[in-house]
């Protein structure tokens, strides 16, 4: 399992999954295929349609992906350098920076089933979040 102590490669966007409170987070790494297709699905939602925050997570819930892309990454895939997304929402910054876009789905969807892909299901299933794909191989 990976976490959020792990080193951070410059060639690859970090994602952390938000499920604990108080602990490191787990955390995986997209693979240069896996970025493209973020990118891609990205690019589609941004500019698009702006929509509010998300809502508060209550305590002990999941509370979605974040996203750091490196620099260099950010530059070639023209992605902000922080992203969250949660409850069909796609921030990009931080702070009073943020704007919020409307996702339909595909990036989250795309990211929970990556996440369950490499394992991590197993963190998510408590929470209520199933696999998109229905498939439940990563026990």
């Amino acid at each position: 399992m990976e976490n959020s102590d792990q080193k951070i490669n410059d060639n690859e966007i970090v994602v952390t999954l938000g499920v604990f409170s108080g602990r490191p987070n787990p955390v995986l790494n997209l693979d240069r295929e896996d970025a493209e297709k973020l990118a891609e699905m990205v690019h589609g939602i941004i500019g698009k349609e702006a929509i509010h925050p998300p809502p508060h997570p209550k305590l002990g819930e999941f509370y979605g992906f974040s996203l750091k892309v490196p620099g260099e990454l950010s530059k070639q895939f023209m992605l902000p350098k922080k992203m969250g997304i949660y409850s069909g929402v796609l921030t990009e910054g931080q702070g009073g920076e943020q704007r919020h876009w409307r996702d339909p789905g595909k990036i989250e969807n795309f990211l929970t089933g990556y996440a369950f892909k490499k394992g991590l299901g197993k963190f998510l299933e408590p929470m209520g979040i199933k696999n998109p794909s229905g498939d439940n191989s990563d026990r």
